[in-house]
Parts: structure tokens; C-alpha cells; sequence
């Protein structure tokens, strides 16, 4: 059974990414977020603030962070952050 990290772990590594590329006043404040799914099941989220925006694919342990004009600049691995019971 695959166990997915806790959105709040999540939430982090996208400010940090967000820190590491120029944009240090993202703030969970600012960010946006939506809930992404696909037929019917969920998928992951969409983070966005100042310009910049993130899609955490929960099926793949992904995170992809986008430019301002929608280009892919990075792919960071989302780690299992607990185990199934």
C-alpha cells in the first residue's frame, strides 16, 4: 500500500524550492494551492506564489516546479514521510 507524506511536508519542501529559486517572500500566507485530480482520483496539489508554481504528483513522489512562463526548471523526489499501519 503506498503511503503518501503529509501535505504539510510538502508544503515545506515548496517554500524552500520556492527560497531556492529567488522568490525568499513566499510564505504559506501566499502561497495557493488546489487539489489536483485525475478520473476521479486523487493526484496531488498545485502550489503557487509570486510567479512561480509547483505540482506535487503524488503517484510519482514528485515535485515539479515551473517558471513564471510555465516551463519545468526542477524535479525534486518527495519522500514517504511515515509508514502504513
Amino acid at each position: 500500500m503506498q503511503v503518501l507524506p503529509l501535505v504539510e511536508s510538502v508544503r515545506q519542501v515548496v517554500l524552500e524550492g520556492f527560497t531556492a529559486l529567488g522568490r525568499p517572500e513566499a510564505s504559506l500566507e501566499s502561497l495557493c494551492e488546489s487539489i489536483l485530480v485525475c478520473q476521479g482520483y486523487y493526484a496531488g496539489r498545485k502550489f503557487s506564489a509570486r510567479g512561480l508554481s509547483a505540482l506535487w504528483l503524488a503517484n510519482r513522489g514528485q515535485l515539479v516546479f515551473f517558471a513564471e512562463g510555465g516551463a519545468p526548471i526542477k524535479v525534486v523526489p518527495v519522500v514517504t514521510a511515515r509508514k502504513a499501519a
